[in-house]
């Protein structure tokens, strides 16, 4: 062999990713994909390696050797602690050097130690320890975590109509909110912090099509198709792998969309607050147009009161103060707050819009007014 040729190599992080595995999430098979090791002064050029799981077993190759140099890894773990063995590969022959490696002290790390090899001129090799660090190559993609199994492209009926679909969903990272835009759908994922992902969808023939912006800037597929309330189908990823574009890794993902549980829907849209009237008090009890009844007492300047159905169950906690001719207020639903806006009819009763609600871990992700009308019951003596 010519030369002086040092190989400090470290699949130890990359194994330490698989103690964390093993610990955490059953198996090899949660580490496939593609790890980076971090440069050292001694090591100065970040080496990736990818990785397969199968029969309870992690094997990869390094995506960029030095040149001559090909290198295969084959590692197994055992209680948190995972050891193995790569093999240099180049024309002259093969050399195999060990790898012992545990997750970092702080759990957000992958660190360990691998041997290095150092061809010496006569032709022997000099072995030693040296520590590094791996972090996983992070997945441009809708999904925080891709989700396992088969990927194919769906398959729905068409969609005549979107407009049903707006309103709040379940998805990807936690609460969305579906709107209608030019004949498209809109999804926006709902954060409690900066923007999150948006989702553009047009339906081509019972597949609604279009692409993702996620956080970053990224844009990637995404083909859904509705059924039974839920939207389900498939989000493409890609790595990010700047270093080495044209080795990055692609694929599909499983992605899925459900409808959030409405509080108070069922009423007929509106958007028009009512006329302001009479707001003499309205203690007792009324009927709403739904079959809910609203008891409600005065309190002060205010009337409080309950929403319950036909059985005497509690729906929602009700508050309304007299307001510029009407009845304005709030119905609180195990936490979550809608908006009530309504005026005195003549007989009585009351009359003008209800907010509905989709809400998300006790946050209204979507909401909008229904129109509704309550009548005061009639006494018989």
């Amino acid at each position: 062999m010519d030369g002086v040729r040092t190989l400090g190599w470290a699949l130890g992080c990359l194994l330490g990713a698989a103690g964390l595995a093993a610990a955490q999430a059953g198996g090899p098979e949660d580490l496939a994909g593609t790890w980076r090791r971090e440069p050292t002064p001694d090591a100065k050029t970040a080496r990736y390696f990818r990785l397969e799981a199968g029969e309870g077993k992690l094997t990869g190759e390094l995506l960029n050797p030095p040149e001559g140099f090909t290198c295969k890894v084959a590692l197994e773990a055992a209680g948190g602690r995972l050891k193995g063995q790569a093999t240099w590969t180049d024309e002259y022959g093969a050399e195999t050097s060990a790898w012992d490696f545990q997750v970092a002290p702080d759990g957000q790390g992958l660190a360990g130690r691998s041997e290095f090899l150092q061809f010496k001129e006569d032709g022997s090799v000099e072995k030693g320890w040296e520590n590094h660090k791996l972090t996983r190559v992070a997945r441009v993609g809708l999904l925080p975590e891709l989700v396992a199994g088969a990927a194919d492209e769906p398959f729905g009926d068409a969609v005549s109509d979107l407009r049903p679909l707006a309103g709040g969903w379940r998805g990807p990272g936690g609460a969305w909110q579906a709107t209608l835009l030019q004949g498209r759908l809109i999804f926006t994922q709902v954060t409690s912090g900066g923007p999150g992902a948006r989702v553009e969808l047009k339906d081509e023939r019972g597949v609604l099509r279009g692409e993702a912006e996620v956080p970053g800037g990224g844009r990637v597929a995404v083909e859904l198709a509705y059924e039974d309330g839920r939207l389900s189908g498939r989000a493409a990823w890609r790595e990010d792998l700047p270093d080495l574009a044209d080795r990055a890794a692609s694929g599909w993902a499983q992605v899925a969309f459900e409808r959030l549980a409405r509080l108070d829907g069922g009423a007929e849209p509106t958007s028009s607050a009512p006329e302001a009237g009479d707001t003499s008090p309205i203690e007792g009890v009324l009927r709403r147009d739904d079959g809910a009844f609203l008891r409600v007492a005065a309190e002060g300047a205010e009337h409080v009161g309950v929403l319950s159905d036909a059985a005497g169950k509690t729906l929602a906690r009700v508050r309304l103060r007299p307001e510029g001719g009407r009845w304005v207020g709030a119905a609180n639903w195990d936490g979550v707050e809608l908006r009530w806006e309504l005026a005195a009819t003549g007989e009585g009763g009351l009359a003008g819009r209800c907010e509905w609600g989709d809400a998300h871990d006790g946050r209204v992700v979507a909401r909008g007014w229904g129109a509704r009308s309550f009548r005061r019951l009639t006494r018989l003596d």
